[in-house]
């Protein structure tokens, strides 16, 4: 269960945002409102369930959506069902109920082309800039891909006193436009005695975005830049053995140029 309070206005409208792992496309999610009323008392709404299938589906079947102008979208509709069914076959999650099981043939055609071969650039270095011996008081060490929430990508650093550090991801080398800015949290380390941050402000349409990750103190760089992309770790994992590992990487990536297509950033 989980408590979102977060919001943003559009027009009389209130907008939460919650995540959905991509192998749970198929699961429904159920939604009450809580608020407080007059006398303080918490006061549940309404439920209301969902998933991103039935999104999918509804808006695949509607009439509206059927010609030119919305091939785009069903595209991206019908990428996001197939990325959801490797995803599912990837961890085993519901193997029998995929969420693109009920797409007929003929929507399966409206997405990307699954035998078309894929191509991918790395633009992975972690040492794109380094700071002057004297100012290191980190080193940023690794950066991968969490799987399970799509677009999240884990930036690894070692540090000896954490006081006063943050990682810092910007998508320029300059580091002037920051994407995201997480302070060092002692709490948050791997097996390998290596502190991370798990950097999440990338929307599916940016796949093959370059990002750049370095450790701040106050306004000074103390580590080594990291540059990295998503495509960057399917350039480095894919083994073009058809693995269900490389299924779901294929699909992830063809879900992202779809939405970058959409949204006209491509």
């Amino acid at each position: 269960m989980s408590r979102i309070t977060e919001y943003s206005e559009d027009g009389e409208l209130y907008k939460f945002t919650y995540r959905v792992a991509p192998h749970h496309m198929g699961d429904k999610v159920t939604a009450v409102p809580h608020a407080l009323n007059a006398s303080g008392a918490d006061v549940a709404g309404e439920a209301y369930r969902y998933s991103v299938a039935e999104y999918c589906y509804n808006m695949l079947n509607k009439e509206d959506y059927q010609g030119a102008a919305y091939a785009k979208l069903r595209r991206l509709l019908v990428d996001i069902l197939l990325y959801g069914d490797a995803a599912q076959n990837y961890v085993g999650y519901k193997t029998n109920a995929l969420a693109g099981a009920n797409l007929t043939a003929a929507q399966r055609a409206m997405g990307t082309d699954v035998t078309a071969q894929m191509s991918y650039q790395s633009v992975k270095d972690k040492l794109f800039a380094t700071v002057n011996e004297a100012d290191a008081l980190a080193s940023i060490e690794l950066a991968a891909l969490y799987l399970e929430s799509a677009v999240n990508v884990q930036f690894k650093y070692v540090a000896e006193n954490l006081s006063g550090l943050r990682v810092v991801a910007t998508d320029d080398p300059e580091g002037m436009h920051v994407l995201g800015e997480y302070a060092a949290d002692g709490n948050l380390i791997d097996n390998k005695g290596r502190y991370y941050v798990t950097f999440g402000n990338l929307n599916a349409g940016q796949m093959r975005k370059t990002i750049y990750a370095t450790v701040m103190k106050g306004n000074k760089k103390v580590s080594n830049t990291y540059r990295y992309s998503i495509e960057s770790y399917v350039a480095s994992m894919r083994t073009d053995n058809g693995t269900n590992l490389d299924k779901l990487l294929d699909a992830m990536m063809r879900y992202g140029d779809s939405a970058a297509d959409f949204a006209g950033t491509k």
